[in-house]
């Protein structure tokens, strides 16, 4: 297994996975998205989002979704894991 972080090239597969994540964890559709704003996010001028691809026997396997925190009261930075999602086939192999 490899893990990258995301590239342009990846976001039609970065899209699809969400959209895939979003329907099994809510009521969320494809169509209640009006706005497309992801590609600006992730590989945007000013990006905020981060991406996170795995991959197992060269097949895309997952990604995880995150931003950077701070906390002003502990003066320490960190991370909010946004989303985590493996593909069903690579489940319990140690993605």
């Amino acid at each position: 297994m490899s893990v990258r972080q995301a590239v342009p090239s990846d976001l039609s597969v970065i899209r699809h996975t969400l959209e895939i994540h979003a329907l099994s964890e809510s009521s969320v559709r494809p169509g209640d998205w009006a706005v497309d704003e992801l590609e600006e996010a992730v590989f945007g001028a000013n990006a905020f989002v981060e991406v996170t691809i795995a991959e197992r026997d060269d097949a895309f396997a997952g990604l995880a979704v995150w931003f950077r925190t701070f906390s002003s009261w502990a003066r320490t930075s960190g991370i909010w894991l946004e989303d985590l999602f493996v593909v069903e086939a690579h489940r319990r192999s140690g993605v």
